[in-house]
């Protein structure tokens, strides 16, 4: 932790992110209730798996932030990655993987043949899956790191996507009605549905960078599902200080009362709980990993993964990072 949450007296006295209670009071704030990012340190090496996990909820989460590092340098890492989340559907009651972008990290044909092979093993197991684009994932001979208008953004008609829609384009989907829709023919921009007992998600994978015909597509997408839980997920929404892309917040999350929104890109965890326009709170979470190495590997490489888990009748969420090759686990945050 760099310090307690802040702007919110009743936490003054919390010391790490295991003493945050699970929801704060809920008749006294206009604005930010409370922010807190964990440091480098390694919580989760305090903890137990039999004590992180010997409650768990009535399903999970899988979420897969940037693994541009382990696909593309350190396949063995992503593949060990994979396996665990496969052998722990039973056990941790699996029913979906989320990314956050960066599945490659030059989109290098060998790195989307190696990231898609791993996706496909979700899809195969049964898994609704949501790989979502990020900056590196569209293809360029120069440089994946252009300015918005050059092949990062991608675009109608630009040869940027070919690699991301030859292997997670709608084709990836095909048989599952679970899918939902995408934005013309791009998925950089699509939605899937979800459901179980009586919760009914919308999961929304949004482009790096979204421009106004994007963030209005989804938009009307929230729009039109009032009474479904819509779990945005996109490269890029926090940064490193904790700071919010505000186009996004302003279409997606101000409006509606039933986003949570969740991105990666930048090395760190944050998470803020804000009220929108209708006086509701709203989850915005980064998660983002690279940073956190295997001194034996390299930068980015203890193949961390986040789970999710959600309880039916109490719609509680506790979020835990787990290190799949460091055997490293950090509980983050306990939702009501």
């Amino acid at each position: 932790m760099r310090g307690p949450p802040r702007h919110y007296a009743d936490l003054s006295d919390v010391q790490n992110c295991l003493e945050i209670p699970g929801e704060v009071s809920k008749d006294a704030a206009d604005k930010l209730l409370y922010s807190w990012q964990n440091s480098s340190t390694k919580l989760g090496s305090m903890q137990s798996q039999a004590e992180l996990f010997s409650a768990q909820g009535d399903y999970s989460f899988v979420i897969l932030p940037d693994t541009q590092y382990t696909v593309q340098y350190y396949p063995l890492v992503w593949r060990a990655m994979v396996q665990w989340i496969l052998d722990h559907i039973e056990s941790h009651n699996i029913t979906a993987v989320l990314g956050l972008g960066d599945v490659t990290d030059t989109g290098a044909e060998s790195a989307y043949i190696e990231g898609a092979s791993g996706w496909q093993s979700f899809m195969d197991a049964g898994l609704v899956c949501v790989p979502v684009i990020g900056n590196h994932d569209y293809y360029t001979k120069l440089n994946h790191d252009v300015t918005v208008g050059g092949c990062e953004y991608g675009g109608i008609g630009s040869t940027c996507l070919s690699r991301w829609d030859t292997y997670f384009g709608e084709s990836f989907f095909a048989g599952k009605s679970w899918y939902g829709a995408c934005q013309g023919s791009s998925t950089q921009n699509y939605y899937v549905n979800y459901s179980i007992g009586s919760h009914n998600y919308i999961f929304l994978a949004l482009c790096w960078l979204p421009q106004t015909a994007d963030l209005e597509w989804a938009a009307a997408v929230i729009a039109a599902n009032p009474s479904k839980e819509i779990i945005v997920l996109t490269h890029y929404y926090l940064d490193d200080v904790g700071t919010r892309k505000t186009d996004i917040w302003n279409a997606l999350c101000n409006p509606y009362d039933n986003v949570m929104i969740i991105g990666g890109h930048i090395g760190e965890y944050w998470y803020r709980r804000d009220l929108n326009a209708n006086r509701k709170f709203v989850d915005q979470f980064l998660f983002d990993y690279q940073n956190y190495d295997d001194p034996n590997i390299g930068a980015g490489n203890g193949g961390y993964i986040v789970l999710m888990n959600g309880e039916l009748t109490t719609n509680k969420k506790t979020v835990t990072a787990y290190s799949v090759h460091e055997d490293t686990y950090i509980l983050h945050r306990v939702m009501s």
